[in-house]
């Protein structure tokens, strides 16, 4: 309270720090003016010249004490990019003791070496021309786990920038087996496998800010290049130092192939389901069930039908789906998902297309998937579809979650909510958390600079909103905290008094546009089925017509009437002599879960049927005195057993021969709620 009314003079000669400004994760001190305020601070300057295909964040992302970010990196460099490959080495020059090496890893006949998450691998390698350069690295993931492959990257002993201390390498999942279905009809999620899949990618940023490899610049002579783990492991055979090479523009790629004599091949129209990839980035991408239409193929007004992909569960920034396609006949080709984007309002979601792990060109690098309540069934391209060459036989397609035309601006926004912040210290600094609304701090005189500030990033934070808005066609509720924010800095800006008065608004907006960041890299997507049509045809329609939708409509409502909930579903072959009544008294997706286990482990091994039932707590003692008690209750309260103890309504398990050996599987404090009078 002594201080509420210091200024930055004051509150120096009493020895309390002012914060600096962070820059490239040092701390900038401020010049000193007459009256012992900061001086005014430097407008950002412009962004640097970005490469083709390529978005860099702000340099206010920056971190990590005394590395820069790829930013100020890049920005700093005045060689050009190089020409050609410049080398390809396999064998290490340096590892640690607990990195091992293999002539024939997992019998793919590829030498490596495989890096741990406590180990290092090196290699020396040479480029002819000073440059700069892209640095690709072949890998398969060591052991079978989940999650990425994480390692940081050392060039010459030293981390150029920050993003090459934290790089992430995905894993292979492959879906093994057709969807099957439970007793009740319902479908069963299928297996997912990890495989050894080798890859070549680009050392590149993992929170996908910048799209396209690092450009690393090297002075001609030799190099080294370490690999350290931070988490699994790596099975590293080569890395190759190449020249930055840019897919080229989707108009010399369609000259190219017409002056090849492409032509349109005479076939019908083709498909492959969402819901049967055959290869994932990771396990959370799962089959899901949509009922919203009745053209989602396969489709039930009862049962569970897992008809769709995607979603919530694929929307990380570098996790990818891959399905195979097959072609009858070489030719131009459109391709066309039957998707849905009804999560992302006012905003647009991006994929990158691979065809057999290629992008065949540049604007296949970001494809713009838009908001839509209802399903979508558009060519790739949009009113001018793009064309594909295909040749006859079979083919991967893989989309990838990118972030797309988005990355740029939300680098602004996070460099904004930097500055935000800084100037919330400041403010506090002079009128604590809980100013007195009443009383004239004199801000105007005090915080000159930061009053500034509220005028620069309203402006900034506008221009964030209007390209928004000028990318997707529409206003939405995706930038309405960021309107929020431009509305209260210009009414500070406009009216400095009245700081005290919104600064606990201010708090809580800055936290709102904290949130907003952390869920702004998220790229939601759903897909139904990929349509593979040759250049002309005539697409299906997106979904039903009117009555179509109110048939189905209606065969739901009524369904509901004879549909029980609580059921999970009886699994196991009807042949079985066994059957179980199981109770979980947790949530439905906990319950599924269980019941996927029971499908795929359990019932086949036993021999056994289980019915499942989701039932809420507290209703099993009623039930067990009505007669009308299940098998088995999992998920019971600690305190439930001791319920029944007191009234003799329980086993005595010690009586059996094998109870010491299966309580020994146990701490003895988990065995002790169970325990009752010494048995």
């Amino acid at each position: 309270g002594a201080l509420a009314g210091a200024g930055p003079a004051a509150l120096a000669e009493r020895g309390i720090p002012l914060l600096g400004r962070a820059l490239d994760g040092g701390v900038r001190g401020h010049d000193r003016g007459a009256r012992g305020r900061p001086a005014p601070a430097a407008l950002p300057a412009a962004g640097p010249a970005k490469a083709e295909g390529e978005t860099l964040p702000s340099d206010n992302n920056a971190s990590a004490v005394g590395l820069q970010t790829y930013t100020s990196y890049i920005k700093a460099q005045t060689v050009s990019d190089a020409e050609g490959d410049a080398a390809q080495v396999t064998v290490p020059s340096a590892q640690s003791a607990d990195t091992q090496t293999t002539d024939n890893f997992k019998d793919t006949g590829k030498s490596c070496a495989i890096l741990t998450d406590t180990g290092f691998v090196e290699w020396t390698f040479s480029v002819p021309k000073e440059g700069l350069y892209q640095i690709y690295i072949t890998y398969a993931a060591g052991s079978a786990s989940s999650g990425d492959i994480e390692a940081s990257a050392a060039i010459d002993g030293k981390t150029p920038f920050r993003e090459l201390s934290a790089l992430a390498f995905k894993r292979t999942y492959e879906q093994r087996g057709e969807i099957k279905t439970n007793v009740a009809g319902n479908d069963i999620k299928p297996d997912a496998v990890e495989i050894v899949r080798w890859f070549e990618p680009g050392l590149q940023d993992a929170s996908g800010y910048v799209a396209a490899p690092f450009r690393i610049a090297l002075a001609a002579g030799s190099h080294t290049l370490r690999l350290t783990g931070v988490r699994g492991s790596l099975a590293v055979h080569s890395i190759r130092i190449a020249a930055p090479v840019e897919p080229m523009p989707y108009a010399a790629y369609l000259a190219q192939q017409k002056a090849a004599g492409r032509g349109t091949p005479q076939v019908p129209l083709a498909f492959v389901e969402g819901e049967k990839p055959t290869l994932k980035s990771d396990l959370s991408i799962l089959p899901a069930s949509d009922r919203s239409s009745p053209t989602t193929y396969p489709q039930s007004a009862s049962a569970v039908k897992l008809n769709t992909l995607g979603g919530s569960s694929w929307k990380r920034v570098g996790e990818s789906v891959t399905w195979t396609i097959q072609v009858k006949e070489s030719g131009l080709y459109q391709i066309a998902p039957r998707f849905r984007q009804n999560i992302l309002d006012g905003i647009f979601t991006s994929r990158r297309l691979l065809i057999d792990g290629e992008v065949p060109f540049k604007e296949a690098e970001s494809l713009r998937f838009g908001y839509d309540a209802n399903w979508q069934l558009e060519a790739l391209g949009g009113a001018e579809p793009y064309l594909f060459y295909l040749e006859k036989g079979t083919h991967q397609l893989t989309l990838q979650v990118v972030m797309g035309d988005v990355a740029e601006v939300i680098g602004q926004v996070q460099a904004s909510l930097t500055t935000l912040n800084e100037v919330y210290r400041k403010i506090i600094m002079i009128a604590g958390t809980s100013p007195d609304v009443y009383r004239d701090y004199n801000f105007k005189a005090l915080i000159p600079e930061e009053i500034a500030e509220f005028g620069r990033q309203k402006a900034l934070l506008q221009n964030v909103v209007d390209t928004i808005d000028a990318q997707t066609g529409t206003g939405g509720s995706y930038t309405s905290i960021i309107k929020k924010i431009v509305f209260q800095l210009g009414r500070m800006y406009d009216n400095p008094e009245s700081i005290a008065k919104y600064l606990e608004q201010f708090k809580s907006n800055i936290g709102s546009l904290g949130t907003w960041l952390l869920s702004a890299n998220e790229q939601p997507l759903q897909i139904d089925r990929i349509y593979i049509a040759p250049e002309g045809a005539a697409l299906p329609a997106a979904d039903a017509g009117f009555f179509s939708r109110l048939g189905f409509g209606v065969q739901c409502f009524i369904s509901s009437f004879f549909t029980d909930y609580s059921a999970v579903g009886q699994t196991g072959d009807a042949s079985y002599d066994q059957s179980l009544k199981v109770w979980i008294q947790t949530g439905r997706d906990q319950a599924e879960i269980l019941r996927r286990l029971i499908d795929t482990g359990f019932s086949g091994q036993q021999k056994a049927s289980v019915n499942l039932e989701l039932v809420a707590q507290g209703t099993l003692l009623q039930s067990v005195l009505a007669g009308l008690g299940p098998d088995v209750v999992l998920n019971n309260p600690v305190s439930e057993p001791i319920n029944y103890a007191v009234r003799n309504a329980v086993l005595d398990l010690t009586q059996f021969k094998d109870y010491a050996e299966v309580a020994s599987w146990f701490h003895p404090a988990a065995v002790e709620p169970y325990t009752y009078k010494g048995k």
